[in-house]
């Protein structure tokens, strides 16, 4: 199963959500309309969930930056991104203004 899509949009934050135990993992992607989200405490504009991933992939992007507090990856300087899921591997593009 293949599901893409792409967003226009400033900044996201990766995140995870399931079960240790099970090692079974959904991808929380939420999408900003400003860089930096998690230092101002922003709410998305929108939240996209992927169900069963176990790899995350990321291609062209360059101002990546992970947080230890939280856990999460925060992107910056988006003009786009795209998510593709096949199968359990999600794979995150974009075209960020660096």
């Amino acid at each position: 199963m293949e599901n893409k899509t792409e967003f226009k949009t400033k900044s996201v934050i990766l995140s995870r959500k399931g079960k240790k135990e099970t090692n079974q993992w959904n991808i929380l992607l939420a999408l900003f309309n400003q860089n930096n989200p998690n230092i101002e405490d922003r709410v998305p504009i929108k939240v996209l969930e992927f169900k069963g991933v176990e790899k995350v992939r990321l291609k062209d992007l360059v101002n990546v930056s992970f947080y230890t507090t939280g856990g999460d990856l925060v992107i910056n300087d988006l003009k786009s991104i795209s998510a593709k899921q096949e199968k359990n591997v999600l794979t995150l593009s974009g075209q960020q203004t660096i």
